[in-house]
């Protein structure tokens, strides 16, 4: 061969070489596919009474193609992507009563996600990412109309062990014609693990976490969360330890300021001795400052509290059949107004045992209370996480003070998530159950969802003035389960004496005493319970019947029920306090059922629902749902339809009733085209 053509074929060969290299750069689909999807629907909604009255509908429809690939570049494991863009048409009839009724509106919008994550099956690897969210999906009915919201950052993970670390970046934008939002956020955390011969082990853990937002009107603020702990297991011991600091800011000419810091350390030893002892010994600091400073020149108002508890259990456990504990407990909190001391001790005796086709138990608890108070103690932010709006719970301390304000807060689900403090007799309301305090929260309006939960937390004060109280407590309870758990009577009884051993206590008596009797019901799907309940005290002693039946099964093998009917009618005679004297009874009936059925080889399901919620007492009110769906798969093409419809009318104390009226319909189909 020629030298000139051996240049040339070898000029040809390295060619190729090169453009086989470039290509494999080329992006390589695991799927690529197209889907159509078109969507109506027609929603209404009717608020009266209360501090804000409207009324809307809206009637909207939705076309949609989206665009989308999952693959890799190069290798699998080199770098894999995913990536959709969406189009969207909108055409809206949205009429409402504090707005002018512009008729048929048309809109267009963008979204895309795309996502790179780099050596995806490595023991680390890195996450890019961009999003953006227009919603077209009922948006004059949404919170903030014309939204779209971007969400820009990065995320890194290792995993290895003994380490494990991720961190994330996170820049999110909300912008709308009538308001806008952005929060900026860095956290990491990391974890090193390892387990020793023996079953050892040793685990360490730390994590940080800052935001900032800003918002319309002037709102800006921070938070930032950082903390550490771990664990050392040996075989006689353990020890744990947790420390976290947190501090939160907001900012607004409306509202003013609010700052909220707080630090927390948690460390618990455990050691394990022979003949079955067992010994805990912890402390607890909590130390929580709040300043609120109210706008157009309100004064400013600040609570802190420190909080130190020491506690120290022995525990013992004889054969299977007898668990006792001893406990010792001492805490000290001082707050801004007032100081108070508390040394708690206990005996916890349970004794259990098993006979023909049941199981007997027994258990009885002696303690002895002593409580020195100064001035008024403040109990700031207390935390109640994962409450469900509507919803109820008992705060943690006693002899709360119901003469001063008690302060009830929650996140706001819109970005840029400010706190917001809920109203007394319209957003809450406040019942005395025994020596304890119970906050109910009622129904709320936009931007919250009823039936979501949320992290509420809630500042009060103490009865207030200079006392010493001694507080002696005698319980005793019992349950025999017979045929099988098919049956299950049981009792229990409390008893609460106390003595004021210096100064002048400002409350009422605390002495009361609380009997109750039950019987449990347990046979496959059903359950049953049933319970009378007595309190005699001073202040506000009431009789109470409780009663619930659910139903949790299937019926047939494609059709499954859920049930539940409960009851609880709860009496004061004397009324719950010195401020609010008079007799009423609570009355709190709620029956709910739904139904799921699988047709055509369980392609097509058909879910219904109802709930029917009563209430008789300080808060009158009734509340119904319904709701439907359909859903079917057919080949490629998705069907669903559903309805759904709200309405409550609710009445707290004095204050006018609240009325609200929601309905909504929709229809749905979705066709996919793939290869």
């Amino acid at each position: 061969m020629r030298p000139r053509a051996i240049l040339i074929l070898s000029v040809a060969v390295a060619f190729s070489s090169a453009r086989a290299r470039w290509t494999d750069f080329m992006p390589k689909p695991f799927e690529n596919a197209i889907y159509v999807e078109g969507f109506a629907s027609h929603e209404s909604d009717d608020h009266t009474g209360g501090a804000v009255e409207s009324r809307w509908n809206d009637t909207f429809f939705k076309e949609q193609v989206t665009l989308f690939s999952r693959g890799y570049f190069y290798h699998p494991r080199f770098l894999r992507y995913t990536f959709s863009l969406s189009g969207a048409l909108k055409q809206e009839n949205y009429g409402a009563s504090d707005a002018a009724h512009l008729g048929w509106m048309t809109g267009t919008g963008i979204e895309y996600e795309a996502r790179l994550l780099f050596l995806p099956e490595h023991a680390y690897n890195l996450e890019l990412f961009a999003l953006r969210y227009e919603p077209l999906y009922r948006e004059q009915s949404a919170t903030r109309t014309d939204s779209v919201e971007t969400s820009n950052g990065a995320q890194f993970r290792y995993r290895e062990k003994p380490f494990f670390f991720h961190a994330i970046y996170l820049d999110n934008t909300t912008s709308s014609s009538s308001a806008d939002a952005n929060v900026k956020r860095l956290a990491a955390d990391g974890q090193y693990f390892k387990a020793y011969a023996g079953g050892n082990q040793l685990s360490l853990n730390a994590f940080a976490n800052e935001s900032r937002f800003t918002g319309t009107g002037g709102l800006d603020g921070s938070s930032r969360d950082y903390g550490g702990g771990g664990f050392f297991d040996v075989t006689q011991a353990r020890v744990n330890a947790s420390a976290t600091k947190s501090t939160s800011s907001q900012e607004s000419p409306l509202s003013g300021t609010f700052d909220n810091d707080r630090f927390s350390f948690y460390e618990l030893l455990t050691v394990y001795l022979p003949v079955n002892f067992r010994t805990e010994l912890s402390y607890r600091l909590l130390d929580n400052t709040n300043e609120t400073t109210g706008g157009f020149g309100a004064g400013t108002a600040k609570l802190t509290e420190t909080s130190k508890e020491v506690r120290f259990d022995l525990i013992h456990r004889l054969y299977e059949s007898l668990d006792s504990r001893y406990t010792f407990l001492r805490n000290d909190r001082e707050s801004t107004q007032g100081d108070s001391t508390l040394t708690v001790n206990a005996f916890d005796f349970l004794y259990g045992k098993n006979i023909p086709r049941g199981r007997v138990t027994a258990g009885t608890v002696l303690s002895q209370a002593d409580s020195d108070n100064t001035g008024r103690t403040d109990i700031v932010s207390e935390a109640h996480p994962g409450t469900t709006v509507p919803g109820s719970f008992l705060l943690f301390q006693q002899n709360v003070d119901l003469a001063r304000p008690i302060d009830v807060s929650l996140p706001s689900p819109v970005a840029p998530y400010p706190i917001v403090h809920l109203v007394e007799g319209i957003d809450f309301a406040v019942t005395s159950v025994g020596t304890s305090v119970e906050i109910d929260i009622l129904p709320l309006g936009p931007p919250f969802v009823n039936g979501t939960a949320y992290d509420v937390s809630v500042t009060y004060s103490l009865l207030s003035g200079d006392f010493g109280l001694r507080t002696r407590s005698y319980s005793f309870n019992a349950s025999v389960s017979v045929l099988d758990n098919l049956l299950t009577p049981y009792f229990d009884y409390v008893a609460v004496r106390s003595d004021v051993v210096s100064g002048a206590f400002p409350g009422t008596d605390l002495d009361s005493t609380t009997t109750t009797l039950g019987l449990t019901f347990l046979d496959g799907p059903w359950r049953a319970t049933g319970e009378y309940q007595q309190l005699d005290w001073a202040v506000s002693p009431y009789r109470a019947l409780r009663g619930e039946v659910r139903y949790l099964g299937s019926v047939r093998p494609n059709t499954r029920i859920n049930a539940t009917a409960a009851y609880l009618h709860r009496y004061y005679p004397t009324g719950t306090s010195s401020y609010l004297p008079d007799p009423y009874t609570d009355q709190n009936t709620t029956v709910s059922a739904s139904v799921q059925q699988d047709f055509l080889a369980r392609s097509m399901t058909l879910a219904a629902g109802a709930t029917y919620l009563k209430q008789q007492g300080r808060v009158q009110g009734d509340a119904l749902s319904l709701n439907a769906s359909l859903t079917w798969r057919v080949g490629k093409i998705d069907l669903s339809a559903g309805a759904s419809g709200y309405g409550s009318e609710t009445q707290a104390y004095a204050a006018d009733p609240y009325t609200r009226v929601h309905q909504f319909y929709y229809f749905r189909i979705r066709r996919e085209f793939s290869r």
